[in-house]
């Protein structure tokens, strides 16, 4: 029967449309004082400083640090005592952060240019009031999601109809996990690409691929051949793109 459905798309950045960035803006801002009472509900004081943040830290920073190295122990040491020891600093500079017109309010602001580069993520979700990106679509297909059949754009190209490849009672699950993996990988990959860094590009795609692969390969149904979600760099057209297929015997 040979290729049941394919879709193949490239990951274009998409420009983060202005009210996305306000709207960002204005929750933060709006969810100052909630933030802030959180905060300090969860670490109320010192003890729990030490228990939630320092030791927590610690014990997962450690891992960090090379165990052969000769000042191990000191270095890990210098870290737990020096955060054990930061409670009042962090507390003043919590209060003044938080206070009208404080630093947590001028943060938001100078930092609201840089969702920006929320447009390589867009540029494989795509925004759902605007349209699904190729990364969702290339999952939809493979997923059952008969709609992104719809949405197909000038450059992507498409075979057959959607078709659920996975057990009913799992794609809910698979579907969030590859489109997330496809998007870690797209944006790193361009971030790559973009610098003409080739070969940490190609690294950052098999790497992706090996883990959607995994995926596909041990959760398809058994009436399948093959299933897959891939990144894939189209050295001709000099674009990433992303590929999914359904085979059957």
């Amino acid at each position: 029967m040979g290729i049941v459905c394919e879709f193949i798309g490239p990951v274009t950045p998409q420009d983060v449309p202005s009210g996305i960035k306000d709207k960002w803006e204005a929750t933060l801002l709006n969810r100052r004082d909630l933030i802030y009472s959180r905060l300090l509900t969860k670490i109320p004081n010192e003890d729990s400083f030490i228990d939630k943040i320092a030791n927590a830290s610690h014990e997962v920073w450690k891992e960090f640090v090379n165990p052969t190295w000769v000042d191990y122990y000191l270095v890990t040491l210098k870290q737990n005592i020096k955060l054990s020891i930061a409670y009042p600093k962090w507390f003043e500079g919590v209060v003044d952060a938080f206070k009208p017109g404080g630093r947590f309010e001028s943060g938001v602001t100078l930092k609201k240019d840089r969702l920006d580069l929320l447009k390589y993520t867009l540029g494989n979700t795509g925004i759902r009031y605007l349209g699904w990106g190729p990364g969702y679509k290339a999952v939809g297909f493979i997923t059952g999601d008969l709609r992104v059949k719809r949405y197909i754009e000038s450059g992507e190209t498409v075979t057959g109809e959607p078709v659920n490849a996975f057990p009913e009672d799992i794609v809910k699950f698979v579907r969030p996990t590859l489109i997330a993996m496809l998007t870690q990988g797209a944006v790193l990959s361009l971030y790559a690409h973009e610098k003409g860094l080739a070969s940490l590009r190609d690294q950052v795609i098999s790497l992706i691929n090996a883990k959607t692969d995994a995926i596909c390969t041990g959760l398809k149904k058994a009436e399948y051949t093959v299933v897959f979600a891939r990144l894939e760099y189209d050295a001709t057209a000099n674009q990433i793109k992303v590929h999914s297929r359904v085979e059957s015997a």
